[in-house]
């Protein structure tokens, strides 16, 4: 039962594994591609800068050079969404069809039949704080009452 329940295991891990390096694959592909156009694009606005020699001409190749850009982020991110979607739907299928297997497997018989329960023992007492214990011959010590000062002294006590 160990053994059969370790297998099952085992295969699981190893599909689930499987799909996480396919993702693993496309995300790295799709980054290297990403890095790689931005350099080549970076390159040629660069080129394109040295040959203008107007304000006008300036802004036409920043303005060519930031679409492109945007054009590859959103590329590179609607496909990493694809694949990330894709890995989530192959592994959702992949856990839920473990979990029906497990569902559907027979549960084993106990190895060990069950006891009677033993005979109800007795509840201890609760054990007593106990004070601490002052030293012997002294007095505990009470807070002293506040002394009135000229200053603290009602009007009628003045009079």
């Amino acid at each position: 039962m160990l053994k059969q329940y370790s297998d099952n295991m085992q295969k699981s891990m190893k599909d689930l594994l499987s799909i996480n390096a396919g993702a693993l694959e496309q995300f790295s592909q799709q980054q290297t591609e990403l890095f790689t156009g931005l350099i080549s694009d970076s390159i040629s606005y660069a080129a394109s800068l040295s040959k203008q020699n107007e304000y006008k001409g300036w802004l036409n190749a920043s303005h060519a050079y930031t679409e492109s850009v945007r054009t590859r982020m959103l590329k590179t991110a609607k496909a990493s969404y694809a694949t990330l979607s894709s890995t989530k739907e192959k592994t959702t299928e992949l856990l839920t069809a473990d979990m029906a297997n497990k569902a559907n497997a027979k549960p084993a018989a106990p190895a060990v039949t069950p006891t009677k329960k033993a005979a109800p023992t007795k509840k201890s007492t609760p054990v007593k704080k106990v004070a601490p214990k002052t030293e012997a011959g002294k007095a505990k010590a009470t807070p002293a009452t506040p002394r009135k000062t000229a200053a603290s002294k009602t009007k009628s006590e003045n009079e």
